[in-house]
C-alpha cells in the first residue's frame, strides 16, 4: 500500500479508487438515514466498484487481495 493512502490502487487496472456516496439513498430520505450503508469504492480508471456499505467495510473489502 502507498504511504498515506487508505486505499489500493485497483487490482483490475493498477488505478487510483476513490470513496463514492450512493445517491440513491440522499434521494429517497428515509426515516432514519444513519442506518443505511451509504458507500462504496471506486475505480476512477475502469469503473469498477465494491457493493454498498458503511466506509470502514467497504475499505475492507476493496483492499482485501487474494
Amino acid at each position: 500500500m502507498e504511504e498515506g493512502r487508505a486505499l489500493e490502487r485497483c487490482p483490475f487496472c493498477g488505478a487510483y479508487a476513490a470513496y463514492r456516496e450512493d445517491q440513491r439513498l440522499v434521494k429517497a430520505k428515509p426515516i432514519r438515514p444513519q442506518y443505511f450503508p451509504k458507500w462504496y469504492v471506486e475505480c476512477q480508471e475502469c469503473g469498477i466498484r465494491t457493493p454498498v456499505a458503511d466506509i470502514p467495510t467497504v475499505t475492507k473489502m476493496w483492499n482485501r487481495r487474494i
